[in-house]
């Protein structure tokens, strides 16, 4: 019984481990008036502030907030965005600095 507990208890941490490793792929643009603008793909959030840093604090929260969103209603988001799922569970076992790291190329 132990054994079993100890493979699926590693099938979980495989599972995390790989959704951690999802990359997450974003773009943002400088706007006329200064702020700055920016899209992660995978999860369709786009957040605008008014300094780079800024930006990436308020994308990680857009991605939060939409990784709520979509939990609390799974059978109303999957049937229609399913490729959201993975990127939901990602977001919802990665820490802010982990998602930040994400969000510059670094898996």
């Amino acid at each position: 019984m132990e054994r079993i507990l100890q493979q699926k208890f590693s099938a979980i941490l495989e599972a995390i481990s790989l959704l951690k490793a999802l990359p997450l792929t974003y773009e943002y643009a400088q706007e006329k008036d200064g702020s700055f603008s920016g899209h992660v793909f995978e999860l369709n959030v786009i957040e605008n502030a008014q300094s780079l840093d800024a930006l990436i604090s308020a994308l990680i929260a857009g991605m939060r907030e939409w990784a709520e969103i979509y939990s609390e209603k799974l059978d109303f988001w999957i049937p229609g965005r399913p490729q959201e799922f993975p990127y939901v569970l990602k977001v919802l076992c990665s820490t802010d600095g982990e998602l930040k790291t994400c969000l510059h190329g670094k898996n």
